[in-house]
């Protein structure tokens, strides 16, 4: 995708809200909104759907209220509410659809977008649900992603856009990805379906009680030590411990928390590891994460970082990691944007 090279938008300061709340049977922990200038938005589009594998992510206007304090010049600005559903729930978020955003439309004909792996799966279901609405479909959800990138990055700070974990010295915001010294990178949008399990959010409440150092097996266990300048509590072997101890003790029974620790604490070694050797492979020095994988898991945001720097260490590659708030919401954003 091409991406322009002057700011399409113009406006002073960008406001974020995140707010918890428990009116619907939403995901992700919380529904976001962001406040952005309107002239990125096309008047047309009244919502945009990113459709996965596990969550359908849900971007929409909502109504500024005038009278707030805290908000200057609404007339240019627009507050873009964001919210995720499970997938498979569509009857639930399809009546958000109806009830929430179109209800002021009043079965008049209305224009949408929607992107991602179940665009095409869930349109019929849509437009059966939703007969006056006019529904784009596009597939090519990375590009609205980067769309997704390009206009928060335009118009957020450093810290409303990243995780303090980012490693964002020397780059410039509130500008293009061009003048920002972000391109060439590699985009890593990392779903929630990596898990390869029905609940991610199960599993990930399930891991924040566990400890995987209780199944992993540690160069400690295996050195006794530091071993070649790398520390003794690296992970040699995710879920090491049962293989060691399951064959002589059979009966011997593991804590579901310390298994869902341990399972997302490999995944994200192998993430990690793969962002790496592409990055080196394609000698770029940049790498952009987003995706629900790293929504509430800061210990993955953690561990993608420490990995990095022991590859850093023996494979001799900068890479500079960027770990993106709005995870989930990027691909939703860019489709709702000016195309």
């Amino acid at each position: 995708m091409d991406l322009p090279t002057k700011t399409c938008c113009t406006s002073s300061d960008v406001l974020v809200e995140r707010s918890q709340t428990g009116q619907h049977d939403c995901l992700i922990g919380n529904e976001s909104s962001v406040f952005l200038p309107a002239s990125c938005f096309p008047d047309h589009i009244t919502f945009s759907l990113d459709i996965g594998g596990t969550l359908a992510k849900l971007a929409y206007p909502v109504q500024v209220d005038h009278q707030s304090s805290h908000v200057e010049s609404v007339g240019t600005m627009k507050h873009i509410k964001l919210v995720a559903f499970d997938t498979d729930k569509v009857e639930e978020w399809l009546n958000y659809i109806c009830e929430t955003v179109l209800g002021r439309y009043a079965g008049n004909e209305c224009h949408a977008r929607a992107t991602g792996t179940g665009c095409i799966k869930y349109y019929e279901k849509i437009l059966t649900k939703l007969p006056f609405l006019n529904l784009e479909v596009d597939c090519k959800e990375m590009d609205h992603c980067l769309k997704g990138i390009d206009v928060l990055w335009r118009h957020l700070t450093a810290h409303q856009l990243l995780f303090d974990q980012s490693d964002f010295v020397g780059l410039e915001f509130k500008t293009t990805l061009v003048e920002a010294g972000l391109l060439p990178c590699i985009i890593a949008n990392l779903g929630s379906a990596l898990t390869i399990v029905q609940s991610y959010e199960h599993l990930l409440k399930l891991a924040l009680c566990g400890d995987h150092l209780a199944l992993d097996l540690l160069l400690n266990d295996t050195a006794g030590s530091e071993y070649n300048d790398t520390s003794s509590d690296v992970v040699v072997s995710s879920f090491g411990k049962i293989a060691k101890l399951k064959p002589h003790h059979p009966d011997m029974h593991f804590r579901q928390e310390d298994v869902a620790s341990s399972l997302l604490y490999c995944i994200t070694e192998e993430l990690a590891k793969t962002i790496y050797l592409v990055a080196k492979a394609q000698k770029v020095n940049t790498a952009i994460l987003c995706g629900s994988f790293l929504t509430n898991n800061p210990s993955a945001i953690k561990h993608i970082g420490a990995k990095k720097a022991i590859c850093s260490t023996y494979l001799k590659h900068d890479l500079r990691m960027l770990f993106l708030k709005y995870e989930a919401y990027l691909g939703a954003i860019g489709a709702l944007t000016k195309i």
